[in-house]
């Protein structure tokens, strides 16, 4: 069995029972180590990895073997120790024997059964819908298992509710929530939160509509919450993150957030303001019922302290701002929260869910 069809033997032994072939093998230190006489190590500041032969991978006397045609994406540091990904050549594996190996840890320890949904709040969204929605489809079909729940309110005056009703009938994998009661954004998250754990989902995560997030980033969330983190925050503010159209005013406010958050609260992220975010259903059941006092925009940013002595990974994401500001209310009301738990951090009442 030459290398090619081992691997593929692997990827449709994992899809023929349901499960999803991973991007990247996450632990194969021992099956390097061992077998290939190379070294695979965690970056810290990501899910990403990258190989470090036990010699110089840069060495002529290595055969080109692009790792892309592996299946394992390649990250390490140039000369000015930033990261960075491309294809590297990796040792000639010795014999066949080698590769049943490989392929054998692979299919044993890195098929993993996605049960995932998605929530996400709907307000006024009929221009950007359809984009959107096949967006969403695209990251469905490459990865199976998961459930999206649209939570729709009164706040939609459009034909938001009527396009989500729908989608629904089309598409089972779309599900729409009517929640007349919600009082604010914050209400429609949770709503969204409790309806996924009603409905057993192993991983639950949050993201907004209008394409202002970007849904082929959800099989990266996956990734990081099936590698043991209990948490996955989006970061606009790392390595690969971004944002755009953006007037610079609410991007200069969403910096200034983060510096004062973590000054005043003493977490250290590089954006507690995003709300593209994930998590496991036991974390989930924690906050889903908790009293929170954040009404709008900083409710991520008080969940993230609330959340901080978990164990979790921030993940590079793209950001469209879809609207140029932000409402007077909604600052007030973040003030008014930031300085409630800076008070209570002082005062050695600091209040944490773990």
């Amino acid at each position: 069995m030459d290398p090619q069809h081992a691997l593929g033997f692997g990827k449709n032994h994992c899809e023929s029972r349901g499960y999803s072939w991973p991007l990247v093998p996450l632990e194969l230190r021992q099956a390097s180590e061992n077998y290939l006489g190379t070294h695979l190590r965690r970056l810290p500041c990501s899910s990403q990895f990258w190989l470090e032969s036990a010699a110089d991978y840069h060495s002529p006397s290595y055969p080109n073997a692009p790792l892309d045609k592996l299946g394992l994406p390649f990250c390490g540091k140039d000369s000015k120790k930033n990261y960075f990904c491309s294809n590297i050549t990796i040792t000639r594996l010795q014999t066949i024997t080698t590769w049943a190996l490989l392929i054998l840890v692979l299919v044993k320890t890195f098929c993993m059964k996605h049960d995932y949904a998605v929530i996400v709040p709907m307000a006024n969204e009929q221009q950007d819908f359809i984009p959107f929605v096949e967006k969403v489809k695209e990251v469905l079909d490459e990865t199976p298992g998961g459930k999206v729940y649209l939570i729709v309110d009164k706040v939609s005056v459009d034909n938001t509710r009527e396009l989500c009703e729908n989608l629904q009938k089309e598409d089972p994998r779309f599900q729409l929530v009517w929640s007349p009661e919600n009082k604010n954004v914050v209400d429609a998250y949770i709503k969204g939160y409790r309806v996924a754990l009603e409905h057993q989902h192993e991983i639950i995560i949050e993201m907004d509509a209008g394409l202002s997030h970007d849904p082929s980033a959800i099989p990266l969330f996956l990734r990081v919450l099936n590698e043991g983190n209990h948490c996955a925050f989006g970061s606009r503010f790392i390595n690969g993150g971004s944002i755009t159209d953006s007037n610079w005013k609410r991007t200069v406010l969403s910096k200034v957030g983060t510096i004062l958050a973590n000054i005043l609260l003493g977490t250290r992220m590089f954006d507690m303001t995003s709300g593209f975010q994930g998590f496991h259903r036991d974390v989930v059941e924690k906050f889903a019922h908790y009293p929170l006092l954040s009404k709008a925009h900083f409710y991520q940013t008080e969940l993230r302290y609330l959340l901080r002595h978990t164990r979790f990974v921030e993940i590079p994401i793209h950001y469209k701002a879809p609207s140029p500001s932000v409402s007077q209310k909604a600052i007030k009301n973040s003030i008014q929260v930031l300085f409630h738990y800076f008070l209570k951090r002082i005062s050695f009442q600091s209040t944490r869910i773990s």
